[in-house]
C-alpha cells in the first residue's frame, strides 16, 4: 500500500500567480432564490460579500462539483453533464464545456491535479458502467482513464480530494472512502468510514501540510461540530478540535468547503448563509462572515498543493530562464549564470520518467515540445552525471 505520510514531508504551500488579486478571499456561487445563482466572492479578512456576475444555470443536483484551475487562472463549476468556466475577478463565463457523456450519465467529484494540470472525477452511467475519467482543461477533451466497479454509491454532498505526492484520488461516498490510482484508473481499496459516536463525518479536504483528509465530524440532533481527519486505510476519524463549537451547520448539498494553505485556514460553507473559518492546526473557529440572502455553494480557494515527485527538486530561477511556460511548440532554457560543462537537458513526466534527452551545446537551449502531451513536466540540466539545475514547466 502506497505510504500517505510522504505527503507531510514533500508537500508545501502553492500560490495561483493570481495570488495579489484573489489572496484572502473565498469564491463559491450564490443562490438567493430560487433558480437564481450568481458567481460570488468573499474577502475573508473583511466579511464583506460580493456578488459578481449572474450565470447561465437554474439548478444544481447531486453531480455538481467545482475546483480552481491555477494554470488557467479559472474557477470551474460542473454541472454534471458541462464545465462552466469562469474569471475570478470578474465573474464572467469564459467558457462552456459540453461534456461527450451518454444520454443520463453525468460527471461527479471534478478535482484538479497539481501533478499534470489535469482535472478528475467519475462518470456515473447508472445501470451500465462507472468509470474514472480525465478533462484536459488546455483542450477540453475528457479521456478514459480505467473503468470502476457498478456497486459504487454516490450521494448529494459527497466530495472527493487528490493526494498529489501519491497520485491517489479519494472519493467519500457517505459511507466509504473508494481510493483510485490516478495514473491506471483502478479502484485500489474501499475503507468504510468509522464515525464517531453519535457523529458524521464530511465535507473532505486535503491538507498538504500535513498529508491529511481532513473534514468536519458533527452531530446534527446537537448542532455540534469538530473538525476532524480521517485515515484513509482505516476509516478511522479523530478530532481536531479540543472544545466543538456551534456555527453553521455544514451544507449537506453543495456548500462544499476549501483550504486557505497561505494562513492554514479550512473555510466550509454553513447553514444558514454563513462561511466559516476554522484553524487546521487547532480546530478552533477562527471567523463566521455572513453570506447574503442566499447560501454560499461550492465554495473553493485558489491556494493549491503543489507536485513534489521524490527526486525532483527545483533550482533557483537566477541560475536558468525557462520560457515560455506554458509551453506548446517550443521551451527554451538560457542559462543565466556560470555553470560549466553542461552536457545535456532530460524532460522527465510527473511519474519520474524520462521523455526526453537533448545534447547541450551552448547557453541557449531550445526544446521541441510539441509531440508531448498536455501537462506538467520537469527539466533538468546535466554536466559531467551531475544535475546542475532543474525546473517544472507546463505544456499546453
Amino acid at each position: 500500500m502506497k505510504n500517505f505520510l510522504l505527503s507531510a514531508l514533500l508537500c508545501a504551500t502553492l500560490l495561483s500567480p493570481l495570488a495579489g488579486q484573489v489572496a484572502g478571499h473565498v469564491f463559491g456561487i450564490d443562490n438567493p432564490s430560487s433558480g437564481v445563482f450568481w458567481f460570488s466572492k468573499t474577502d475573508v479578512s473583511t466579511g464583506i460579500h460580493t456578488p459578481l456576475q449572474q450565470l447561465p444555470m437554474q439548478f444544481y443536483s447531486s453531480a455538481s462539483s467545482s475546483c480552481v484551475d491555477p494554470v488557467q487562472q479559472l474557477f470551474c463549476y460542473s454541472s454534471g453533464t458541462e464545465i462552466l468556466k469562469m474569471d475570478p475577478l470578474t465573474g464572467n463565463v469564459v467558457t462552456t464545456v459540453q461534456l461527450p457523456l451518454p444520454v443520463n450519465a453525468n460527471l461527479y467529484h471534478l478535482q484538479y491535479n497539481p501533478c499534470d494540470s489535469m482535472m478528475y472525477g467519475v462518470v456515473n452511467n447508472y445501470p451500465t458502467s462507472i468509470y474514472f475519467v480525465r478533462f484536459n482543461p488546455f483542450n477540453d477533451s475528457l479521456y478514459t482513464v480505467g473503468n470502476l466497479p457498478t456497486t459504487m454509491m454516490f450521494c448529494m454532498g459527497c466530495m472527493a480530494v487528490i493526494d498529489p505526492i501519491n497520485q491517489l484520488y479519494v472519493m467519500h461516498d457517505g459511507s466509504n472512502l473508494q481510493g483510485i490510482d490516478i495514473p491506471t484508473g483502478q479502484l485500489l481499496f474501499t475503507t468504510p468510514v468509522v464515525n464517531l459516536a453519535s457523529e458524521i463525518f464530511g465535507h473532505i479536504s486535503y491538507d498538504c501540510a500535513s498529508g491529511e483528509i481532513v473534514g468536519l465530524s458533527a452531530s446534527q440532533n446537537e448542532d455540534v461540530k469538530f473538525l476532524s481527519t480521517v485515515d484513509p486505510l482505516t476509516g478511522v476519524v479523530t478530532h481536531v478540535s479540543n472544545l466543538f463549537w456551534y456555527q453553521g451547520w455544514w451544507k449537506p448539498s453543495g456548500g462544499g468547503n476549501c483550504i486557505d494553505f497561505a494562513t492554514g485556514t479550512y473555510y466550509y460553507s454553513g447553514a444558514p448563509d454563513l462561511l466559516i473559518g476554522v484553524n487546521l492546526i487547532t480546530g478552533d473557529t477562527t471567523s463566521v462572515h455572513a453570506t447574503g440572502q442566499g447560501s454560499f455553494l461550492f465554495v473553493q480557494c485558489f491556494t493549491q498543493c503543489p507536485c513534489s515527485p521524490a527526486g525532483i527538486e527545483e533550482t533557483s530561477a537566477s541560475a536558468f530562464n525557462v520560457f515560455p511556460n506554458p509551453a506548446t511548440d517550443v521551451l527554451t532554457i538560457q542559462v543565466n549564470a556560470t555553470v560549466s560543462d553542461l552536457q545535456y537537458c532530460t524532460v522527465t513526466d510527473v511519474l519520474g520518467r524520462e521523455v526526453m534527452r537533448v545534447p547541450v551545446n551552448n547557453s541557449s537551449l531550445t526544446v521541441s515540445v510539441a509531440k508531448l502531451a498536455s501537462g506538467v513536466y520537469y527539466w533538468t540540466m546535466w554536466s559531467d552525471e551531475k544535475a546542475e539545475g532543474s525546473g517544472r514547466f507546463v505544456k499546453e
